[in-house]
């Protein structure tokens, strides 16, 4: 040191103002150029309104002190911290996040954090809150309870349109015996054991003789198609059990679960003088079916009398179910049953191939195209 002062000596520099200016230099050093050592006396923090001696920090020109920073909440959206924090799907918010930048809950308008997009059929998004979505989202045509996820559509072949339903009920549901859809867990069977859902039950033919009116029905729909049953069969409604041994016992049967047609047949003759008559001719229909189900049921039934009058060899239970198939879709049509008429195309037995295979042939050669087919 003593080089140094007698250097200091020789410039003639006092060596304590030396030591003075440097302590001021590298005051107003970190003054002008640093936020962590000392703050200019304007910046107030914008939570606390205190001067912001230290350590501060700056969001869009507003300033916050090291405590307030560390103390309160930060905006989920802008980071900055806030005082009364607007809480929303349990992040924090600012007042100009919540109210600008956050989307609209289509339904009610209010901001959302965590929405939920349902696109409709035209490919439009719309954008919900929790309330809106279960307020706007599809039911479980079964409880009721909004579709929020993953559920389950089922068709049904005599019921027009979908069903959906949540997972619960699929699960404890049971099937209606008629149409398919989900009947309450809680329901109860019939005597027949058959559990049925509202729908059917509304319509069900609960009498015997109320069949005989669709029979009626049937019958001029066939003349009117140009098919006349020159041995009309005796109708029979029973239990579903006894349609199911009945089946079981003849050798020759067709039909399914709701309808069944048997009958003798005589064959007289050759050639050109051939000649068919049924010595027994008999339509059974299970009981208590909803009526437009019945009116298809004897429809297709009905159709294998005037089938096994013409026709001496089967073709086959393709061509012969299929033929039954054909003649109900055309008179359902008629009557205005089209869902359940189209229904029948999609069936995936030999019901529903041999119609699509007797409708190909209609569309290339016309219904006469299929008659000839069916009698040559």
């Amino acid at each position: 040191m003593s080089e140094i002062n007698k250097k200091l000596r020789k410039w003639r520099i006092n060596p304590g103002k030396v030591i003075i200016f440097t302590f001021l230099f590298i005051l107003i050093f970190n003054f002008l150029h640093t936020n962590t050592v000392f703050a200019q006396d304007k910046l107030k923090c914008e939570l606390c309104g205190k001067t912001s001696w230290g350590k501060y920090w700056t969001y869009d020109n507003a300033t916050y002190c090291d405590e307030c920073y560390k103390n309160y909440p930060h905006c989920y959206s802008c980071g900055i911290p806030v005082k009364d924090p607007i809480i929303l799907d349990g992040e924090h918010f600012c007042q100009n996040c919540y109210s600008f930048k956050l989307p609209k809950c289509d339904g009610c308008g209010i901001p959302v954090h965590k929405c939920w997009i349902k696109k409709d059929k035209n490919g439009k998004i719309s954008r919900y809150c929790r309330n809106c979505l279960e307020k706007f989202s599809d039911k479980c045509s079964l409880c009721g309870t909004a579709l929020i996820g993953r559920y389950w559509v089922i068709n049904s072949t005599i019921v027009e349109g979908p069903r959906k339903y949540c997972e619960q009920c699929k699960s404890k549901g049971k099937k209606c015996f008629f149409c398919g859809l989900l009947v309450s867990p809680y329901a109860k069977p019939d005597f027949e054991g058959r559990f049925i859902c509202d729908g059917c039950s509304k319509n069900l033919i609960e009498k015997s003789y109320d069949y005989y009116p669709v029979f009626d029905s049937v019958k001029r729909s066939f003349l009117k198609m140009g098919l006349k049953v020159n041995n009309t069969p005796t109708l029979s409604v029973v239990g579903f059990k006894k349609l199911k041994q009945l089946g079981e016992s003849v050798t020759y049967s067709t039909g399914d679960k709701w309808g069944l047609y048997k009958c003798t047949k005589v064959i007289t003759g050759t050639g050109a003088d051939r000649s068919i008559f049924l010595k027994t001719s008999d339509i059974y229909v299970v009981s208590r079916l909803p009526r437009e189900l019945a009116f298809y049921v004897i429809t297709h039934e009905y159709a294998h009398a005037w089938y096994e009058e013409r026709v001496v060899t089967s073709r086959g239970p393709v061509i012969d179910e299929g033929f039954a198939e054909w003649v109900s879709y055309h008179i359902l049509k008629d009557h205005g049953m089209n869902y359940l008429a189209e229904s029948l195309k999609h069936k995936k037995d030999i019901y529903g191939e041999g119609l699509r295979k007797l409708l190909e042939i209609e569309r290339k050669r016309g219904s006469d195209g299929v008659m000839d087919f069916i009698l040559e």
